[in-house]
């Protein structure tokens, strides 16, 4: 549709020593799939979901909207 934005791909987040701490797919504004790691960059189990913080998930794609 014209004038309606959907975001789409890969958002990642780092440890503060460089490594990749999680990466979340998104596909037409939809989550898709994410991958965790330990702070040495190998992989790891998700984590609880108790035990994740809002600064751990990464945002949202914007809702689509509409310019004017």
């Amino acid at each position: 549709m014209k004038g309606f934005r959907t975001e789409d791909g890969l958002w990642t987040i780092w440890y503060p020593n460089g490594q990749k701490k999680s990466e979340w797919t998104y596909k037409d504004g939809k989550y898709i799939s994410s991958i965790y790691c330990n702070e040495d960059g190998s992989e790891a189990p998700p984590p609880p979901a108790q035990s994740v913080s809002k600064k751990d998930v990464p945002p949202p794609p914007p809702s689509h909207r509409r310019n004017n």
